[in-house]
């Protein structure tokens, strides 16, 4: 059985890794709204104190740690120059390390008030990226004796056929841009990573099948309802809300959309979420956390229910934001983005 988890992960990894590089897919976080930045870079400057956000996901559990994911950012909003700037750092881990993946993005945005309670805030992204690849780590079906697997009696591992990419490692400049509207009640925003098709293959120039990273298009929107009396608070006036929302996701023609309401009742955090891939339902998610003071953390579980047979290998995703704490000036800055801080 463990044996044909490998091959079944070393499928995947190949798959959508080696032979296909361009249509590699992105990680994707279930709290997508506790990591602003990888959702869209419009989101940078959602604070006029700096704000800080890490979080981690490890995926299908059960198979020997397929995928695991952490990212940590800063971004602030500047008022004096109409700007926010943001820097994020990403590693991925694939199959226990046999694919890895570093990337760091720096962010700019510009807030441009439309009327009184309503902006717009376009953004530019550039970012470098470096993967390596652990050939040795992979096991291939010719590699495997029926009786002792990948190991012979001797302790040595048994040889396999298959040819080696030509690199183990590069590195490639990544460019995304992204818009967002948003008044006191709702947000709409369009992402659009890698429109330079970096070419991000194993392989050189013309064996693959594939050499550039396909364009990732995102777009994400909700509205928020407040209740309650927020001056409750002393640490900046944090309203208690429910915010329906959504994430649309197509990359390289692999679609997933989240839907789903996430609240924050007297520091109390809570949400519920459905994942739609392609033509096949494939996880309920629920999410449960705490804020208190500058601090915001949050765990979720997402319960596979697709049909490739991974119903028990779920997700686990923590996530620890940090707001510096600061009394919001008496202006025109409601928004409805409480979500995102």
């Amino acid at each position: 059985m463990r044996y044909k988890l490998h091959i079944f992960l070393l499928f995947l990894f190949l798959s959508q890794s080696l032979i296909q590089d361009g249509f590699a897919q992105d990680p994707v976080y279930s709290q997508f709204y506790n990591a602003p930045l990888q959702t869209n870079a419009a989101f940078a400057g959602n604070s006029e104190t700096p704000y800080i956000t890490s979080i981690y996901r490890n995926q299908w559990l059960g198979l020997d740690n397929a995928y695991q994911t952490f990212s940590a950012s800063y971004d602030q909003y500047f008022s004096n120059i109409k700007s926010g700037f943001g820097l994020s750092v990403l590693t991925d881990y694939s199959g226990s390390g046999s694919m890895r993946a570093t990337k760091i993005n720096g962010v700019y945005s510009y807030k441009l008030r439309i009327t009184r309670g309503q902006y717009i805030k376009g953004a530019l992204d550039v970012g470098f990226a470096n993967r390596r690849l652990d050939w040795g780590r992979y096991t291939f079906y010719d590699a495997l004796d029926p009786i002792y697997g990948a190991i012979s009696p001797g302790g040595s591992r048994y040889p396999s056929a298959e040819v080696p990419p030509d690199f183990d490692r590069i590195q490639y400049f990544d460019l995304g841009t992204g818009i967002l509207y948003y008044t006191e009640k709702f947000y709409l925003g369009v992402g659009f990573s890698h429109i330079n098709n970096p070419k991000n293959s194993f392989y050189k120039e013309g064996t693959a099948l594939v050499t550039g990273l396909e364009m990732r298009i995102s777009a994400q929107g909700g509205f928020q309802y407040n209740f309650g009396d927020p001056r409750r608070s002393r640490y900046g006036s944090k309203p208690d809300f429910i915010a329906p929302n959504f994430l649309y996701i197509n990359h390289g023609g692999f679609q997933q959309i989240n839907v789903g309401a996430a609240a924050e009742v007297k520091g109390l955090l809570a949400g519920l979420y459905y994942r739609h891939s392609d033509t096949n339902g494939d996880a309920a998610i629920a999410s449960f956390g705490v804020r208190t003071g500058p601090y915001k953390i949050t765990y979720s579980f997402d319960y596979n229910i697709s049909a490739i047979a991974l119903r028990g290998y779920g997700s686990h995703e923590l996530s620890f934001n940090f707001g510096f704490i600061k009394e919001r000036p008496k202006v025109d800055v409601s928004d409805c983005l409480e979500l995102f801080r």
